[in-house]
């Protein structure tokens, strides 16, 4: 598949879910204050993307109504997929792609709509996750202690 098909896959599986997109980002409104956001990474070096995923806060993000990934407030990670996080789109095999991608989704949705708890365990316990916290606003947001967790500075 060449790029375009592989963006059309993605907007496919993610339209399934009822994510909205603008751009190379895909937003999901969860109606708690919590955003879904899945962003389409292009590689500089080859033929291959990377698909990342995290979450924005709507009451304390500056950027909505459509922030890019690099502005979400929780920036959980990459997909991945045949135990890799680089997309190589021509050799992909599209039924492993959408089923990686809709159990990742699938996770998403549900850590959202459970609230603020369920994502500081899911993604920023010391045994689950290595999510990137974004501004100290996102610290507060989600009442935790900053402890050993770096907090990556705000966007200016």
């Amino acid at each position: 598949m060449d790029k375009k098909q592989f963006v059309q896959l993605c907007t496919k599986v993610f339209k399934k879910y009822g994510f909205t997109r603008r751009g190379c980002n895909y937003y999901k409104d969860l109606d708690n204050d919590i955003l879904v956001i899945f962003g389409l990474q292009k590689s500089s070096f080859g033929d291959y993307y990377y698909v990342e995923f995290g979450f924005c806060f709507k009451s304390i993000n500056r950027y909505m109504p459509f922030p890019a990934y690099h502005e979400a407030n929780l920036r959980c990670g990459r997909l991945i997929v045949n135990e890799t996080k680089t997309i190589e789109y021509f050799t992909l095999n599209e039924d492993v792609f959408a089923n990686a991608l809709s159990l990742k989704i699938h996770e998403l949705i549900e850590n959202g709509q459970k609230g603020k708890q369920t994502l500081v365990s899911a993604y920023l316990s010391k045994t689950q996750g290595n999510a990137k916290i974004i501004g100290e606003a996102t610290l507060n947001y989600l009442g935790i202690e900053r402890g050993n967790l770096t907090v990556w500075p705000d966007l200016e």
